[in-house]
Order: structure tokens, then C-alpha cells, then sequence
């Protein structure tokens, strides 16, 4: 991304013999600053931007170079410091905002992401990088029509780039248009076959449209091509474990969490992988490790609720189900756990409130795995309800979606055998050969 800067009035410096050593600019200074080591560049254009010899041309060129170190490192609030020093020597160069663009867009700050991507577009409106960094930005803000129309535009500047496609079929996804998504990171994927990221962003749109097998070959590309990609063993202990080889996925969620340790997903989802095998302590030491990195985590605090009940804890698990009560949650994701936890510890009023915002909330959006969440909180808590007819229709619209799901299976099972109705024991024996341990969450 770096373009070379010498030879425009940025680079090289004739520096006065008579200045004292310590402030000379040196060729060789100038070169570490504008070189392709990150931590040497800082360090020099540091000592660059400290010299009294810089003249102001010299001290741009630093800060420019600078930031592009920083954001190599990861350095956020150090590009944006950066970058806004050279937007303030220059405010013409577009590249400056991209720059800064780019670290609010990594840090969540999608608003004055948006706002320098769209600053660089008015700067440069052929900028195929600059409405990229848009649609990333209105993707961030669910703003998923622009971000389809922005990552378009990309293309048409620049149709060879790979990461156009990835964020145009990141946008389709996330708006339910799973076909256009698959054919864009596919794209993608044609484009950047040795780039194990463009595998792991085909490999998302594969878990979201339930190919598990395909999230799982993608997956193994990456991993093939950069061993330490932490991203690409989170999605294949995913995969793994959403087709019940919980064997399989633990490993890759342990190395999932030794390459990412701050990461509290890792901990939440290798949780919930012991848990579903009934190893309910290992289950509840990741919970409670995820939460000590995600203290505010309704979700979480229900399914430790969940495994200290199964583990004959019940005390600890009203506990924790207050916790998650007291967070008061209101997204539908949240709110449908909650409904659930409720739902196990026998508070069916409450659950039915929970359940019904979480409905309310979900109307009109497109996610297949949300379909199945809600459908399996429904189903469960119209058995506890005994409202076996409703709990029928809940589990046959999962199974409808994915005919392997254990849940649903099981639970529809129970159903038909409450009613006295046949194939019960088809669709439990079903059930516990894909999940054996699929009845604990029905237990009392």
C-alpha cells in the first residue's frame, strides 16, 4: 500500500553541516522512517519529527510514513494521531484520510470511518480503495444496501481486487441475500487463492448458510496456508461442533483460544462444546473465564446458569440467571437466552415475556441461525407450558430449516410423545444418534 514519497518534495532532506549531530536528518534515517520494518520506521521517524533540522515538508513525510507503521502494528489511536497531523500540513491527500479511516474502521468507530472514507472520495472520487473502506464502514452500520452499492462502485474501479467482492458478499450476507454472498467470496477466493483470509470470509457465508462440510474444507484451506490464523480454527470447532463431533471441535477451539487469549468467544463457544458432550465443570471454568474478559454478557451468564443446574448446582445457577435478569438485555439474542434460562428454572411467565420481545424484535430480519434459536427457545418453552401442538410446529419449522438439528428432533420427539402421536421414538432415536447427550437439556 506504501507508494514511495521521495522525489516530491517529501522525502530527502539537504541537512546544513554546521547543525550539531543529534539534530542532523540523515539519509540513512530517512530511509529507516520510510522503510518497510514498522518498528525501525517508528523509531525513526520519531527521531525525525524531534530534530529541530525538520522542516516542515520533512516533519509531513515523518508523520505520513509513521502512521503507516502504526497501522501495520495494529496501532490505532497512534495512526489516527498521526494521521490527522499530516491531514493538518496537508488536508489534499486522500490518502491521509483512507489512513485514518482504516484505523477507526479496525477500532468499531464506523461513524468517522465513513466520514474519512467519504472526505477521501470527495478528494479523489476514483479511489476504488476509498469506497471499499465505506462500504466496511456502513457494513459496521448495518447500512448494508450503501455498503452493497459502495463495495459496487469498488468493483468497477478495480474488478482484480479481491477485497471489493469480500465486503460486497459480507454486505449481501448480513442482508440475508446468502447467493450473491456465496458468489462474491467465491470471487474472491478465485482471485486470492494463496490468501487464507479470503478461504476464512467464504467459509462465514458457508456456517451462515448451514454447508457445514464446506465451512469446514475452507476452513482447513486457511489453516493450510497460515497455521497461526487464529479465525480459521474458531470456524472449523464451529462447523465441527454444529454437526455434533464435539471431539473434533475441541481441539480447534483450544487453539483458538491459545493464539487468541483475550478473545471471550472462544472460551463461551469451547464452553458451550463441554457442555453439550455433559462435561459440565470444564464447561463452566470456560464460562466463567469468557466472562471474566466479558463481565456484561447476558448470554453467557444464562448457559453457566444452564450448566450449573445440569451439574446439580441449581443455587449457583439462580445466580447466575439473576445476573443475566439484571442486565437487563434487550436484543433479540439475548432476550431469547433469557427466555430459555428462564424457562429451565421453571419461571414460564417471565420466559414468555422474554420470548415474545425476542420475536418482536427479530420480525422481518433474515438469519437462518437465529430462525433456529428462536424456534428451539419456542418449542422448549411450549413443552414446559404442555402446549405440545404449538411445540410441534415450533420443531418441524427448525427441521424444515435444518433436518439435522438434535434439538428440534428431540424436543418434537417429546412432543409427539406427550400427544400420544407416532414417531416419537423415531425422531428421539434420531435425535441421540446425532447428539447422544441431547437429552440434558430437556432434564428437569
Amino acid at each position: 500500500m506504501r507508494q514511495i514519497l521521495r522525489g516530491f518534495g517529501l522525502g530527502l532532506v539537504l541537512v546544513s553541516p554546521a547543525l550539531p549531530a543529534t539534530a542532523q536528518i540523515t539519509t540513512t534515517l530517512i530511509c529507516a522512517c520510510e522503510g518497510n520494518d514498522p518498528d525501525a520506521s517508528i523509531a525513526a521517524c520519531t527521531t525525525i519529527l524531534k530534530s529541530p533540522a525538520a522542516d516542515k515538508a520533512t516533519i509531513y513525510n515523518a508523520y505520513v510514513w509513521r502512521s503507516w507503521a502504526d497501522l501495520s502494528k495494529k496501532l490505532y489511536p497512534q495512526t489516527i494521531a498521526d494521521a490527522t497531523q499530516a491531514i493538518a500540513i496537508n488536508p489534499k491527500n486522500e490518502q491521509n484520510y483512507r489512513r485514518r479511516g482504516t484505523a477507526y474502521d479496525d477500532m468499531g468507530a464506523y461513524a468517522p470511518a465513513l466520514a474519512d472514507a467519504t472526505t477521501a472520495i470527495s478528494l479523489k472520487p476514483g479511489d476504488a480503495k476509498a469506497y471499499r473502506l465505506r462500504a466496511a464502514a456502513e457494513v459496521g452500520l448495518r447500512s448494508y444496501d450503501k455498503a452493497i452499492a459502495d463495495a459496487t462502485r469498488a468493483i468497477q474501479l478495480n474488478p482484480d481486487d479481491a477485497l471489493n467482492y469480500g465486503w460486497r458478499g459480507r454486505a449481501y450476507a448480513l442482508s440475508g441475500n446468502y447467493d450473491l454472498a456465496l458468489a462474491d467470496v467465491s470471487k474472491a477466493t478465485a482471485l486470492r487463492p494463496n490468501n487464507a483470509g479470503a478461504y476464512v470470509l467464504r467459509d462465514s457465508i458457508d456456517l451462515q448458510t448451514l454447508h457445514y462440510d464446506a465451512a469446514i474444507a475452507d476452513a482447513t484451506s486457511a489453516i493450510k496456508l497460515d497455521p497461526q490464523y487464529a479465525a480459521a480454527y474458531e470456524a472449523r470447532g464451529y462447523a465441527y461442533a454444529a454437526e455434533y463431533h464435539f471431539t473434533a471441535a475441541l481441539p480447534d477451539l483450544t487453539e483458538f483460544v491459545t493464539l487468541q487469549p483475550a478473545d471471550a468467544h472462544g472460551y463461551f463457544r469451547r464452553g458451550e462444546v463441554f457442555h453439550a458432550m455433559g462435561n459440565f465443570q470444564p464447561a463452566i471454568a470456560d464460562y466463567t473465564k469468557g466472562l471474566s474478559l466479558q463481565p456484561n454478557n447476558a448470554v453467557a451468564y444464562v448457559l453457566r446458569a444452564s450448566a450449573y443446574k445440569e451439574a446439580g448446582q441449581r443455587s449457583q445457577g439462580l445466580s447466575d440467571l439473576a445476573k443475566a435478569e439484571s442486565l437487563a438485555p434487550t436484543d433479540p439474542v439475548s432476550l431469547g437466552a433469557l427466555c430459555l434460562g428462564r424457562a429451565h428454572f421453571g419461571d414460564l411467565a417471565g420466559a414468555t415475556a422474554d420470548c415474545d420481545e425476542a420475536a418482536r424484535l427479530n420480525t422481518g430480519k433474515s438469519d437462518l441461525h437465529r430462525d433456529i434459536l428462536f424456534g428451539a427457545f419456542r418449542g422448549f418453552l411450549d413443552l414446559k407450558r404442555h402446549e405440545y401442538n404449538a411445540a410441534l410446529k415450533e420443531y418441524s419449522t427448525v427441521l424444515t430449516i435444518n433436518p439435522k438439528d438434535a434439538t428440534a428432533l428431540y424436543g418434537r420427539g417429546l412432543a409427539e410423545q406427550a400427544q400420544g402421536a407416532p414417531g416419537a421414538q423415531t425422531d428421539m432415536a434420531a435425535a441421540k444418534n446425532l447428539d447422544p447427550e441431547v437429552a440434558i437439556q430437556f432434564a428437569d
